[in-house]
């Protein structure tokens, strides 16, 4: 396992497998958050979350979102995201909690449109076998937890496919 301080990053001398993984975390009728775009490494893997909003009258919520990423904890209940794991590990968006054992999700790069917010992020180290939650919520929105899953055995198949081009 890695320090709790260290900040980790996608492995520089590997190409990522894809995951063929799509999900709709959260829905409501002004928007949806969604995470898509799932990319392993041998350490790791990356993720998009992305938060597409209906119309103009709601792109403040873009903002909002961008804010949870950017500084987390400054936005007071904000967008709240959390990854758990089989062997009970448990990553959150934001600086994390050493003492309740929740490492953070580290943020790498971000996009936007009209009507879309994107962030793509790196969780570490590989899950163990079972499943990978994602627990998320909006408390600032009303918008209570939900909890979404998929088998582990996704991540962990597509890594026998990560190319390390510069081995051997």
């Amino acid at each position: 396992m890695y320090p709790a301080d260290q900040e980790m990053h996608p492995p520089k001398d590997e190409i990522p497998a894809c995951v063929r993984l799509t999900l709709v975390l959260l829905r409501e009728h002004s928007f949806i958050v969604s995470l898509s775009e799932v990319a392993v490494f041998t350490s790791g893997f990356a993720f998009t979350a992305s938060v597409f909003v209906r119309d103009r009258a709601h792109v403040g919520l873009l903002d909002e979102w961008s804010a949870a990423w950017e500084q987390p904890g400054a936005v007071d209940r904000g967008f709240e995201l959390v990854i758990g794991y089989g062997d009970g590990r448990r990553q959150a968006l934001g600086p994390g909690d050493a003492a309740k054992g929740i490492t953070p999700i580290v943020f790498h790069r971000g996009w936007s449109d009209e009507f879309r917010v994107s962030r793509t992020a790196f969780a570490w180290p590989l899950p163990s076998r079972g499943d990978v939650t994602i627990d998320c919520g909006w408390p600032s929105q009303g918008i209570a937890r939900t909890v979404s899953s998929f088998p582990a055995s996704l991540l962990l198949d597509a890594q026998e496919a990560v190319v390390r081009p510069w081995d051997g």
